[in-house]
């Protein structure tokens, strides 16, 4: 898991445009959707170990709406990292990694594919 962790570290960048606060969180066996009220500027991904998480950074975001985990997620936390970007983790019940990311067309959701590690 850390060698995994280490390469996710280098944050994975995903663009879409300007700024939406998240209006909720669905958590499926091996994606991640975020949906937003309005579009966001972009957002980027890491992997942290002890324990093991997902962490999403959305700049031009704003925490809200609700969450429920499942799968290899086991709790959903969100806050504000500072003014512009809001913090989305996800604590994961076993290690797990980001294979994949994207905004919709609208850009007013965000997915993520996961995959055990």
């Amino acid at each position: 898991m850390q060698s995994a962790a280490l390469l996710m570290a280098i944050a994975s960048p995903i663009n879409a445009a300007e700024a939406g606060t998240v209006v909720g969180v669905q958590i499926e066996p091996r994606q991640i959707v975020i949906n937003f009220d309005d579009v966001v500027e972009k957002a980027s991904s890491f992997v942290l170990a002890g324990p093991d998480r997902i962490a999403i950074d959305v700049a031009g975001g704003s925490p809200g709406g609700s969450e429920q985990a499942s799968g290899l997620v086991s709790s959903v936390r969100q806050g504000q990292l500072n003014p512009n970007t809001a913090r989305i983790v996800f604590d994961l019940a076993t290690p797990a990694i980001v294979t994949g990311g994207g905004f919709s067309a609208n850009g007013k959701s965000l997915t993520l594919q996961i995959s055990p590690a």
